[in-house]
Parts: C-alpha cells; structure tokens; sequence
C-alpha cells in the first residue's frame, strides 16, 4: 500500500493532492505549475495495508522532502541525493539529513558517514561538522563540534525548543577550522580540528545579539566589540596565547567588527569604516543599521571588494579600484548574503528571495526562495541547496531577464 501526500507550506491540513495506491509499484507525475512561486511539502508512505478502523498504515515506511516550485532558467541541477536533504555542502562533501539523521557523504563516492552530536544542523567544517540540540530536562541550547573521531560540546543557555535551531546556527560562526558561539554573554572558541573548548572571560557586552559585537579569523583570533567598560575599543583575542589586549581605539565606540584576515570593516561615527595597514578610513556614510543590526546582512568585504547596504536600502558594490556600482534596484529592502572574492554577490530581498549579481552584469538573477533553502559560493561557482538537489546558477546574458514566466512543469517521484 502506497500513500502520498503534497501540501502547501504551512497548511498540511488542505493537501493539493492526497490519494491511496495499492499494488507492487506506484509511479505518477503531477503538474504542479498552479503552484509556481510556492513550497511544497510532499509526504510518501509505504505500508503493509490499512490498520483496522482507521487511517494509518501498517508498519509504514515514510519520506519526507520539501520542494520550491519555480520556473527559474538560471538553475541548472547539479546533483540530487534521494530521500535526503541536503544542508551543506563544500567542494568534497555534502551534509545531508535523511530520516532525522546527519550523514557526511563523499561527492566522490557516495560513501554516507554518521554525524555524532546533535540533530540540528549547523554547518560542515573541514573535519566535520557542528550541530545543534536541545538537552533535556534544562531545555539548554547546546553546540556540537563533530571532527570525525570525537564530539566537543558547549552550553549556550537554556531557551525554549522553538528557538532552539535558530539559535545554534544564528549564535554561531565557522570560519575554516574555528567555531566562534556567542549568546547572552557566553562566549566559547572550538578548534574544530583537536576540539579543544574555550570559553572566553564574559565580556559585557551590552547589546542583545553578541554574535554582532564578534569576529573569528582563520588563525582562530577574535574581534571583540560592545565592551560595557571600554566601549572606544576593540579588543583582540589571541588565539595562540589565550590573552587578551586592546587592538584599535576610536574616537567612536566601535560596532560591528568582520575581516577577511587582512582588512577589518566596523561601524561607528555614522560611517562605515575600513582599518588596514595600521590605519582607519571612512568608507561609506548612511548605512541603516544600529547596535542590534547582523553587521554581514549590511557590510562584506572579500579580496578588495566592498558590498554594502545604502540609499533606499539597496545593494551596491565597491571594486578594489574604488569603482561604486548599485547592484540591486528592486521595490523591496535587501539584506547582504554572501559576497565572492571576484565581487560575485547574493542578497535577499523581503519577500524572502536570493538574487544574484556579477560584476558588469546589468541586471540581477532570480536564483530562488531562501525557505528551505540556502546558498554558497564555491570556487566561483555559485550553489543552490534546495531539498534533495543542488543547483548551479549560471550567468544570465545582459540585458535579459534571468528568469522565465510560469510554464507547465512536472512533479517525479522515485
């Protein structure tokens, strides 16, 4: 006995399609381009026949997947893992929920490695992986660092199981193979590779969002902004030493800090400002955000170039040789997502879609809904995570548009 079910997002109680199949395969193809611009949830169980006086399968086996319904001509699919999610990737591997479960699998050869430690997703690191759970009967919020061999854990409060999710993968930053937490005041710092925890002395900050007053490089060094007691300053934490010292006053209290390694951007004076080399320029006035702002949803910068947030909250793009370009002229706000070493950008939009835009390139690329889904930039390929499928997004001619008008597609399932 065969059972499927295809709803709507958030209305699991109205399906667009429900129906019962009893025999020794089941294959159909639905048109579902009524729903182009939606997500769909599709539920498909397998059974041994109906329970007596009622409407569950005997000893079911269920898959779950969740799918965007677009008619985008710049998605190419790339690669598809059935009956998974796929929630990570990088050029090697893939992180992937199947059934409730966290796998590694090779890109190469298929092999699926379980993931100790939480249940949450959070992010691949080059040894493995972070996760996220709930501890009962605390209801505390705690992060997993996963490097293969063993499992490091740090506590970040306790909350509710509702936020739990958010806040594993909001509270937390990975950068190569540091893991930096932040959360009401509890700072911890994971070598990713050893799992050797830290926890950072509390530093008083006084906003709400401590991730924002934090940056993690790649040889494991913190910025720290916020401090209640010296708020003119940013404070360095040497990873190497464990010690902590001022790195740069300003006349200003500083916000916000990111770097590439090089290069540090914070906010303060009204101004976006670029310290490098020992010295600090102002870089760009009237940036709408304020101590409780995610600094990277307003500000990246990447190999020289600069992507910011301004007039009319639209995106623009700073090249290394101080060229400004608006990238974005959309109707709705956009937030920063992801900013390339060759200046290739992703934003959001308010109604929660990712948009692209390439150096030179006179209009943006509709990539796709960012619910459910995520994505990357890898090699200067640009990804999209989507369900059980990865997409490549390709480069829309000029003076095209990068999308197509709704058109009749069809739903396959294995």
């Amino acid at each position: 006995m065969y059972f499927l079910k295809i709803y709507e997002d958030g209305n699991p109680n109205d399906p667009v399609i429900a129906e019962s199949w009893t025999g020794n395969s089941y294959s159909r193809t639905f048109n579902v381009s009524a729903y182009t611009g939606t997500t769909l949830h599709i539920h498909y169980s397998i059974g041994d026949g109906w329970e007596p006086n009622s409407y569950n399968l005997s000893n079911p086996v269920n898959y779950g997947s969740t799918v965007h319904i677009a008619s985008l001509a710049a998605l190419t699919a790339a690669e598809r893992i059935p009956n998974a999610e796929i929630v990570d990737s990088d050029a090697n591997r893939l992180l992937i929920n199947r059934s409730g479960s966290l796998y590694i699998r090779s890109r190469t050869d298929g092999t699926e490695t379980p993931v100790a430690g939480g249940y949450y997703p959070v992010g691949l690191t080059p040894y493995g992986a972070v996760t996220g759970s709930l501890a009962q009967p605390e209801f505390t919020v705690r992060l997993h660092s996963w490097n293969g061999n063993s499992v490091a854990q740090a506590d970040l409060g306790q909350w509710d199981r509702s936020s739990a999710i958010t806040i594993a993968s909001n509270a937390s930053r990975i950068q190569g193979k540091y893991l930096l937490s932040a959360f009401e005041g509890t700072v911890y710092w994971i070598n990713t590779e050893t799992n050797e925890v830290r926890k950072i002395p509390d530093f008083k900050s006084p906003y709400s969002s401590d991730i924002t007053n934090y940056e993690v490089m790649d040889d494991g060094d913190l910025l720290m902004s916020g401090s209640s007691m010296t708020p003119d300053t940013i404070f360095r934490y040497y990873a190497a030493t464990g010690q902590t010292e001022p790195f740069l006053t300003f006349p200003y209290p500083p916000f916000g800090p990111i770097s590439d390694g090089e290069t540090i951007l914070f906010y303060a004076g009204g101004a976006l400002q670029k310290y490098r080399d020992g010295s600090v320029t102002s870089e760009v006035y009237g940036i709408p955000l304020d101590e409780f702002s995610v600094p990277s949803e307003f500000y990246q910068y990447n190999n020289g170039w600069l992507a910011y947030i301004g007039e009319n909250h639209q995106a623009y793009l700073k090249s290394p040789e101080g060229t400004v370009t608006q990238a974005t002229y959309l109707q709705e706000p956009v937030s920063l997502h992801a900013l390339g070493e060759d200046g290739t950008l992703i934003v959001k939009d308010s109604p929660f879609t990712y948009h692209l835009y390439r150096p030179g390139q006179e209009q943006l690329i509709e990539i796709g809904s960012n619910r459910g889904a995520r994505v990357d930039i890898h090699d200067g390929q640009v990804h999209y995570l989507l369900g059980d499928t990865i997409f490549y997004v390709s480069q829309a001619p000029e003076n095209t548009q990068a999308f197509s008008s709704p058109a009749a597609h069809s739903l396959s399932l294995p």
